[in-house]
């Protein structure tokens, strides 16, 4: 990947491997004997985050063409789609946070604790006892 600099085919090589294991996962699920719900939706999000490794890469690389120089990348429309669909699942995942209040537990490295979410059921470590 880094011998040939050429950016095009770095994107391809990259957003095709990110498919390839998006489809790995989703055939691990698939192979699951007694799979539930949780497994079902998990197997059709791998499905749709290959498909959008695959097809927004095709589709945007031929709508804008190949990629010459950082420049034209940081402008191009292949960019673009990625930190959007990046931003969207960032803010799906934290809307559930967000509703409840929630505030990120202890931070070890620091030894600052939000208590707030330590319960009863945590750890003692967790909660301040050990």
């Amino acid at each position: 990947m880094f011998v040939d600099p050429d950016l095009t085919w770095r994107v391809l090589v990259m957003n095709f491997a990110f498919g390839g294991i998006s489809l790995l996962v989703a055939a691990e699920i698939r192979a699951v004997p007694s799979r539930g719900p949780v497994e079902e939706i998990l197997m059709v999000l791998a499905l749709l985050s290959a498909l959008n490794f695959f097809a927004r890469t095709l589709v945007s690389i031929a709508l804008h063409g190949p990629y010459v120089t950082y420049d034209g990348f940081y402008t191009s429309v292949f960019r673009t789609t990625a930190l959007l669909s990046h931003a969207v699942v960032a803010h799906d995942r934290a809307q559930p946070l967000h509703r409840r209040g929630a505030r990120p537990p202890e931070d070890a490295a620091v030894g600052i604790a939000d208590r707030s979410l330590v319960g009863p059921a945590q750890p003692a470590r967790l909660r301040g006892e050990g």
